[in-house]
């Protein structure tokens, strides 16, 4: 019975993690306007960076027979490189 209950609760921390990855590696506007100004570089491409600092995004997680319903709210940091090639390729 623990065992069981040990791996219920694992598999919830587990998909509260997968939800956490693909919320930060998903982009919102992949054609839109670039959140930062590129600099130009010498071998003909730019780039630029973006730093965030406490950013925080909730998600509900559903009931399960180790744990109950809940919301998991996570705060993070980051930077994220932008670069542009000769071609424009982002």
């Amino acid at each position: 019975m623990k065992t069981i209950r040990i791996a219920c609760c694992l598999t919830i921390l587990l998909l509260a993690l997968l939800a956490f990855a693909f919320s930060t590696s998903t982009t919102t506007r992949a054609q839109g306007p670039l959140p930062c100004t590129p600099v130009a570089q010498g071998n003909g491409s730019q780039t630029c960076t973006v730093n965030f600092k406490d950013e925080v995004m909730t998600f509900p997680v559903p009931s399960s027979p180790c744990n109950p319903a809940g919301t998991i709210t996570q705060t993070f940091n980051g930077v994220f490189h932008i670069t542009i090639n000769k071609a424009g390729d982002v």
